[in-house]
């Protein structure tokens, strides 16, 4: 993801947020938690990470990004089945 996708990720956070604090229904807490995964894939499969920090860590940074998706997956999985 580039930086002006992590920005539509963090005004939709934003939103999330919002709405949480009106209603605090737990399925928007599931959605909030989806968003911060998505807003950490798009930190860690950012290049210039890998970069900065890939020498010092072969494969840590390769892996953070699929972690990340699996979780928002899984969250979403668990949204869905409620």
């Amino acid at each position: 993801m580039e930086r002006r996708h992590a920005g539509l990720v963090i005004y939709l956070l934003m939103i999330h947020v919002v709405i949480y604090l009106k209603t605090r229904a737990k399925f928007t807490m599931g959605l909030i938690i989806f968003t911060i995964t998505l807003l950490l894939y798009a930190i860690t499969s950012n290049p210039l990470l890998h970069i900065m920090f890939g020498p010092y860590t072969p494969g840590l940074f390769e892996a953070l990004p699929e972690l990340f998706t699996t979780i928002a997956v899984i969250v979403m999985l668990h949204l869905s089945m409620k």
